[in-house]
């Protein structure tokens, strides 16, 4: 019969500044007829025994009340590794001088052997060594996703040195209240609001050494505002706009949000560029017109930002008069209503014979160019004239001076639409408040308020929609008093009025308002511990409340629930909006069972924790992140053998169990199981199944029932006693098979 407990390395490698804190194992306790005998150590078991470099250890091993005992033991020292044993003392006695860190490599045992029966027991001694080690200290560095500007904070805590890639640290935030606020090495908030500095503590602890170090980071966040609005802009890089020659603008969103953002420009409901460039190779009258940028977070569902809309419109000339020219001849930009005269320049010899030209067609006093009668021809005897008394939309086109001798043109282009203006351009408001804009146009003629229209364009679309008026909705007035002004209002305004308000005059020009929603944000839930482990029976207690914005004040009070409907989850309302879980007396069954903190509020997301049973596995199991047990040699083997794979995690791996060996085909014959431990080899049971952790022990031959080995009396050849008794005579004369009743009583 074996008994078997896990045994850690205890050695620690630890700077003179840090503290560690040996765990004490328990003796291991053996079946059988006899009475377990207690081991006990001089140094090293209640507490570590401190150890420099260049000293030495020392330490005796004994049994309780060993002069009562009825047998005798054999008591030595082992370091026990990976992949061997070394001895370190055979007697009661361990004294090592000049020690160093690779003395303490494997953990070391006193091995005691019971006489009588051949049992075994352990004792690890427990070691502090201190030697000449690199001072570890924590570090708190920013992380690339923070952004001071808008309130979010990214912090991760770090070990420094870098700790080698076997050593494991587990991370953890707390807050002022000392409650953990984050169970990895990574803080993230959000602050808001006029508050005071507000201190957040990251603790590192090694798992293997239980060394802990503690670092602190202080938010300073006076001057971060309550909420951020972004703004999206249109910056112009071209340095003017010219009839006829490119031009570029690029667009931004302010302040730079956390998350990369793309870009859309719109022209006529058409995509005409991707990117924050807008580029016109030739502005003209066909590209003339409002451009508009629409960013959105570049990767998955973010937030939409508001548009941004450009207006190239084509500038009117500013000279009194206009010269045609030859073929493709000259531009002239005027606006519907202005006087204008245009000037051909003519041969003495032609000046009886010239002719006017609208778009191909004669131009004369019943022509429909002269519809409203304020065409009027001046000829002198080296210029006509045609002067333009209020020019009208159907002026627009290309204007002819013919002669016999020569053709002039002149490209009309005639801007339709007037100077149209809309208060405020932007508007900021918190959901819940008033507003109010008003739009007005001038032009060739004044518009009356009646003949202006309101359109409303959501963030993140390029489609422009009638504005809808209604109870409940937008209140449009057009007051008589104020004719030429049209005012559009809405009370309590909420996330959806988001957009853009365009109002436009019958010749098609627009201008825009923006409104942009501060969006107040919602409270944060917490849980705490977000990882509960508990043993078989424990009871279960946690804790989740919220948090307002401004991190100071505690938000409406959360829920919880369990999502494994067989868990009776007791609940109770604590103070400060708080409220508290509790379970009794949990089984294994619910290993894995996560609660949820949640609200009722929208938009507020739910925080979970999870319970982890840990039950202890049998000896030579190690136990999967899932809660099943898995034999400890299948662990780090190659194979996912753990239904969740954690066996071959290599945060796992690098802890592998140190004493378990595996069992090797041997004489031809596969093993029946596949490890063992490296006590049991050469311990006279066959725990291979095909006598591989029997094979080529080193120890003579030692007497029945006491000894590892037998040895037969016709060749003295020593075979392992897990090879007696087993239908397979190994000795040639079949002595291993002989007095088996005998051997079997006596082993049991």
């Amino acid at each position: 019969m074996k008994s078997f407990e896990g045994l850690r390395i205890a050695v620690f490698l630890l700077a003179l500044s840090l503290q560690a804190y040996a765990i004490l194992d328990e003796v291991i306790s053996l079946g059988g007829g006899l009475e377990d005998p207690i081991v006990h150590l001089t140094a090293g078991e209640d507490t570590p025994v401190r150890v420099y470099e260049g000293g030495t250890l020392e330490s005796s091993c004994f049994i309780e009340e060993e002069e009562e005992s009825s047998g005798t033991y054999f008591f030595q020292w082992v370091s026990i590794g990976p992949r061997e044993n070394r001895t370190l003392s055979r007697s009661r006695d361990l004294r090592l001088s000049n020690v160093y860190s690779d003395s303490f490599r494997d953990p070391i045992y006193c091995v005691v052997t019971r006489n009588e029966d051949g049992e075994v027991f352990e004792k690890q001694i427990n070691i502090e060594y201190y030697g000449p080690t690199v001072s570890r200290q924590l570090r708190i560095e920013p992380m690339p996703s923070e952004d001071m500007a808008s309130g979010r904070v990214v912090r991760r805590c770090e070990v420094y040195p870098v700790p080698p890639q076997g050593e494991v640290w587990e991370f953890s935030w707390s807050d002022p209240t000392g409650r953990i606020i984050s169970n990895s090495d990574v803080l993230s908030i959000v602050v808001t609001g006029e508050q005071p500095s507000v201190t957040y503590t990251c603790r590192a602890i090694n798992l293997r050494t239980s060394d802990q170090l503690v670092g602190e980071f202080t938010v300073h966040a006076r001057n971060v505002p309550a909420s951020i609005t972004y703004s999206t802009l249109i910056e112009p890089i071209s340095g003017s706009l010219e009839y006829g020659r490119p031009y570029e603008a690029r667009c931004l969103v302010q302040p730079s949000p956390p998350q990369p953002v793309s870009f859309i420009w719109y022209y006529k409901d058409h995509i005409v560029a991707e990117g924050e460039r807008l580029y016109i190779s030739k502005f003209d009258h066909s590209t003339a017109g409002e451009y508009i940028c629409v960013p959105r977070t570049a990767y998955g569902y973010g937030r939409a930002y508001g548009n941004a809309t450009l207006g190239l419109r084509l500038k009117p000339s500013t000279e009194a008069h206009t010269e045609l020219r030859a073929p493709p001849g000259s531009f002239l930009i005027t606006n519907v209503g202005d006087r204008r005269e245009l000037h051909c320049e003519i041969p003495l010899s032609d000046r009886n014979a010239i002719q006017w030209y609208l778009n191909g067609t004669l131009v004369d006093a019943n022509s429909l160019a002269n519809s409203t009668g304020h065409l009027q021809r001046i000829d002198y005897s080296r210029v006509s004239i045609m002067a333009i008394d209020g020019v009208e939309v159907f002026h627009e086109g290309i204007w002819e001076c013919r002669t016999p001798t020569e053709r002039k043109i002149v490209n009309i282009y005639v801007v339709s639409y007037y100077e149209i203006e809309v208060n405020p351009p932007l508007y900021v408001l918190s959901e819940g408040e008033n507003m109010e804009i008003h739009c007005s146009a001038q032009g060739a003629r004044e518009v009356p308020n009646s003949e202006l229209e309101w359109f409303f364009r959501p963030v993140g679309s390029s489609v422009m929609q009638p504005l809808d008026y209604g109870p409940g909705g937008f209140v449009r007035i057009d007051d008589p008093r104020a004719k030429y002004t049209s005012v559009i209002t809405k009370s309590h305004v909420v996330a959806f009025d988001e957009g853009e308000y365009i109002c436009r005059e019958p010749g098609g020009k627009t201008a825009i308002s923006t409104l942009q929603i501060r969006r107040s944000l919602p409270p944060t839930l917490h849980i705490t511990p977000g990882v509960i482990k508990v043993r078989p029976g424990q009871d279960v207690n946690l804790l989740c409340y919220s948090m307002q914005a401004d991190r100071r004040t505690r938000g409406p009070r959360p829920r919880l629930r369990a999502y494994d409907p067989r868990l009776t989850l007791r609940t109770v309302e604590s103070p400060d909006n708080a409220v508290s879980g509790s379970v009794t007396r949990i089984d294994v069954s619910f290993n894995g069972t996560v609660i949820e903190c949640y609200s009722d509020m929208p938009n507020v997301e739910p925080v979970r924790a999870i319970i982890q049973v840990e039950d202890v596995c049998p000896p030579g199991y190690r136990r999967c992140r899932n809660g099943e047990c898995l034999e400890a040699g299948r662990f780090c083997d190659g194979n996912r053998d753990c239904a969740d794979g954690s066996d071959e995690d290599p945060s796992l791996c690098y802890v592998c169990d140190p004493i378990v060996m595996k069992c090797e085909v041997y004489r031809g014959q596969q093993p029946r199981k596949q490890t063992y431990m490296v006590h049991w080899q050469c311990d006279g049971e066959d725990d291979c199944g095909n006598g591989f952790d029997e094979a080529n022990c080193q120890d003579p031959a030692i007497s029945f029932c006491v000894k590892q080995t037998y040895t037969c009396p016709s060749s003295g050849l020593q075979i392992p006693r897990a090879f007696m008794c087993d239908s397979d005579a190994d000795c040639e004369r079949n002595e291993d098979e002989e007095q088996c009743s005998k051997f079997i009583k006596g082993i049991h």
